[in-house]
């Protein structure tokens, strides 16, 4: 995935998660408020550089099952081992 954020990103996101037409639209509606609104003048300065951000996508679904299955299975055997 390209580095930064933009309705071409959020397109590509939507396409690759499979998404309905309606999810797609709420973040594209999502995505130009976002542009709409600035930083926050209150608390810390903030100096995110949105440009330098890499999307990722996480898994879902059956495959997100299984990594936890697996994660479980690895944390289960590094417990018994360092009990031994």
């Amino acid at each position: 995935m390209k580095k930064g954020i933009s309705e071409k990103i959020v397109n590509e996101i939507s396409k690759i998660k499979n998404e309905p037409d309606w999810m797609r639209e709420f973040r594209l509606n999502s995505y130009k408020k976002f542009e709409e609104l600035s930083n926050p003048s209150f608390g810390p300065e903030l100096k995110i550089n949105f440009d330098d951000i890499v999307q990722t996508m996480f898994e879902t679904g059956k495959d997100l099952q299984k990594g936890y299955k697996e994660t479980s299975k690895k944390e289960t055997s590094n417990k018994e081992e360092a009990e031994s």
